[in-house]
């Protein structure tokens, strides 16, 4: 991805005097103080367009129910100039995940399986979650519907986590007005990280 390591407090103070200096100079000039400073790619060195957007696939309710999501460590390449990097996916994807389109009233059940290896970003154990746990090598997750109507058992909390090697099995009823919304991880303290590293996905509510 394009950050590559974390600040240090050196560079802090830098890119801070740098940033501070755009108000006195061109931003032009302010842009390259900064970026000469930043421990990431810029990208504005990066050649836009020159890559297909990839559309993931389209899941039924039933192969949601007959296939089940894995959520699985993968490569992705988010530009051409760029080298893959490690990312997380739903369902064999090397990013992201399947757009899940349901029929509203056609409730369903599915298995979600962890088989994460160490996470791909640094994760902060100073924030109320990580500090008790070991996300940086064991990380937990929890599949979240978001805009879902769902009972408090399979709403996917941020408490209600498990860890790699684990399975947990949610129910959706889908009895709900038709609507775009989307599935993501919700570990509590991590959930940021998470849906950083690859895991969220559309999951559709169609109606007649």
């Amino acid at each position: 991805m394009l950050w590559q390591r974390p600040f240090s407090r050196r560079q802090f103070v830098k890119v801070g005097a740098a940033a501070s200096a755009s108000l006195l100079v061109p931003w032009r000039l302010a842009r390259r103080a900064v970026a000469a400073e930043l421990p990431f790619l810029d990208p504005a060195s990066l050649t836009r367009f020159t890559g297909q957007l990839p559309v993931p696939p389209i899941w039924t309710g039933a192969q949601l129910a007959a296939n089940g999501i894995t959520m699985a460590p993968g490569q992705h390449q988010f530009h051409p100039a760029l080298d893959p990097t490690p990312t997380w996916g739903y369902a064999g994807a090397s990013y992201l995940g399947p757009t899940v389109e349901v029929q509203r009233g056609a409730a369903l059940s599915y298995v979600a399986r962890n088989r994460l290896g160490a996470h791909p970003l640094t994760v902060d154990t100073s924030l109320h979650g990580p500090n008790h746990a070991d996300d940086q090598h064991q990380p937990r997750v929890a599949v979240h519907l978001h805009g879902g109507y769902t009972d408090a058992s399979s709403d996917g909390g941020p408490l209600d986590t498990f860890l790699p090697g684990e399975d947990r099995t949610y129910h959706y009823p889908n009895d709900q007005q038709a609507g775009t919304i989307w599935y993501h991880d919700h570990g509590l303290g991590i959930t940021r990280l998470n849906v950083y590293a690859g895991l969220a996905a559309f999951y559709l509510v169609r109606d007649a």
